[in-house]
């Protein structure tokens, strides 16, 4: 783990750190990337935090993470798949079974607006057929996560220009629902409708991740409930698409 470099490195370690102290039970889920199935888009970024100067074509949108074995925790179950985000830019996403430290809670100021963020959006991001949806939501978490409320500035940054990316229109266009979302954020212009929580998937040798998980023991509104039915219908589809691909296969 080598979160983002220089002072955004410093303080996502911290929070991290912070983070593995309230689960001190020492939760784990094993987990794998389903490299079939995934909403992602190229957007520039600054992958020097801060300097605004080094910009480089990265990978923007959400990845499906089949579960494989879960210890000490109820929040996730063997032989489902969960959505999750990056959290930091560079490291790379377990594509073999990889065992993840579950740091559920804290009090981080971020972890706060981005719990926000989920419940006041997760409607919007319901299925992510779309890509600039799911890139949007990636950005806005890059962003969050950095400490701040601007893509244009600051330890994160998006180049508005894109002109290194395959499809530059998508990206502004997703950098766009990004920051009108982080503005609403800002000025709590949209109501929270969800109850999300936060669990944020720490790997010392791997992406950093955050996932959204409905709570069980609360109660949810009839579109969360929709919201987590969609997640468990199309995690056990892509479980038979998958087993289906490997009987032809053999």
């Amino acid at each position: 783990m080598s979160i983002l470099r220089n002072s955004f490195s410093t303080g996502l370690c911290a929070v991290a750190l912070a983070c593995a102290s309230v689960g001190a039970s020492a939760a784990t889920v094993t987990l794998k990337y389903d490299v079939t199935d995934n909403s992602r888009q190229r957007v520039s970024v600054d992958t020097d935090p801060g300097a605004g100067i080094d910009f480089s074509s990265v990978h923007s949108g959400n990845f499906w993470l089949d579960v494989n074995d879960v210890s000490g925790t109820d929040l996730f179950t063997p032989d489902t798949s969960i959505l999750a985000w990056c959290i930091e830019l560079t490291e790379p996403v377990p594509e073999e079974n990889t065992v993840y430290d579950i740091a559920n809670g804290g009090t981080q100021s971020w972890m706060s607006s981005l719990q926000k963020l989920v419940n006041q959006r997760y409607t919007e991001v319901l299925g992510l057929a779309d890509s600039i949806v799911s890139s949007a939501m990636q950005l806005a978490i890059w962003e969050i996560v950095s400490g701040g409320s601007s893509l244009a500035d600051g330890n994160f940054q998006v180049n508005a220009d894109q002109t290194m990316v395959t499809d530059p229109a998508a990206a502004r266009e997703s950098t766009a629902l990004a920051q009108a979302w982080l503005n609403d954020l800002n000025t709590g212009a949209v109501a929270e409708t969800g109850n999300f929580r936060i669990v944020v998937l720490t790997n010392d040798g791997g992406q950093d991740m955050v996932a959204f998980v409905p709570p069980s023991e609360v109660p949810l509104p009839g579109a969360a409930l929709l919201f987590a039915s969609a997640l468990g219908a199309a995690g056990l589809a892509r479980r038979r698409k998958g087993a289906d691909s490997q009987a032809a296969l053999t």
